[in-house]
């Protein structure tokens, strides 16, 4: 008679975060008993062997990416759990919704960004503003659905599930992304990326400073609970609500606002931003802008002064 299967013990949530790592970086061995986790980074995988309380090696790894570190931990208990949770050997075309429990979900897909997610900043082109994006790749459509449809139900924000097969780059099989725009990924990473939270401390990063950025925007279509709102940095100057309205192709609409920046003179008129500015962008939405009034003949404003008052665009 065989030794009894030592079971696998580690806290509650660095479990629920292997399972999403797994589920992206990871791999079921046909064997039964042997579970891979695969990194470029040494360090990282070291650091998780360490919290987890494993006696196993980190490796190096070459294959059909190149070069490349795996950690191998041996395990019939955790296999079989790992498999009830619905993961499978050869998953990477197959997986789909995972059987995890909504109080631990932010543990999950935080494993899930760490492994296959993609979190990018950068300027505006035009408007100058910081934007931010959160990007989760899969070549299973259902389970990137699945995310989509959970991080709706209990965070209310909205993401949108891209198809790579629609785009020009020539893949053996489709990609398919789930991208959420600055204001729900400020959600989600404040959400995954919590205080004494395991996580790739390059993620990590990214994640505390798009949480930190201001927001623009007294509004959003991606956000709908008003709660996040009130814990936010709102950005604007003027003291004085915007106007009750706003012009957007000739329709009206109720309870308008937008943030607004300095601007040298605190005494200006409304304005239609096409009409004083030019800029297209903003011309195109139609904007209402506070600038100061138009100096007169030896006041001293320069050019640059009289026109800087721009539209926040979270």
């Amino acid at each position: 008679m065989g030794a009894k299967p030592k079971p696998f013990e580690c806290r509650e949530d660095l479990f629920w975060y292997l399972v999403g790592l797994i589920a992206t970086d990871g791999c079921l061995s046909s064997d039964g008993r042997h579970v891979e986790i695969t990194s470029n980074d040494p360090a990282f995988l070291t650091a998780l062997r360490d919290v987890l309380q494993l006696r196993c090696r980190v490796t190096e790894k070459f294959g059909g990416l190149g070069r490349g570190f795996h950690l191998q931990i041996t395990s019939t208990m955790l296999y079989k759990r790992l498999m009830a949770l619905g993961l499978t050997p050869r998953k990477s075309l197959t997986i789909g919704p995972l059987r995890v429990p909504d109080r631990r979900f932010r543990d999950f897909l935080r494993g899930v960004i760490d492994g296959d997610g993609n979190i990018r900043r950068w300027i505006h082109p035009t408007n100058g503003r910081e934007q931010w994006a959160l990007r989760i790749y899969s070549a299973s459509k259902p389970f990137v659905a699945w995310l989509q449809k959970t991080s709706r139900r209990l965070w209310r924000v909205e993401g949108a599930l891209l198809d790579s097969s629609r785009t020009r780059e020539k893949r053996l099989h489709p990609l398919f992304v789930l991208k959420l725009g600055k204001l729900a990924a400020k959600v989600v990473l404040t959400q995954c990326y919590y205080s004494n939270a395991f996580a790739l401390e390059r993620k990590r990063r990214l994640a505390e400073a798009c949480a930190a950025v201001p927001v623009g925007w007294m509004r959003s279509q991606t956000v709908h609970d008003l709660t996040y709102w009130r814990r936010w940095t709102y950005r604007r100057i003027w003291n004085r609500e915007s106007p009750g309205v706003a012009r957007d192709g000739g329709r009206i609409e109720k309870d308008f606002r937008e943030s607004m920046v300095e601007c040298d003179a605190m005494q200006g008129e409304w304005r239609n931003w096409r009409d004083a500015a030019g800029l297209k962008p903003a011309g195109r939405k139609a904007l209402w802008v506070r600038l100061p009034p138009r100096p007169r003949l030896g006041d001293g404003l320069s050019n640059e002064s009289r026109l800087r008052a721009v539209s926040s665009a979270g």
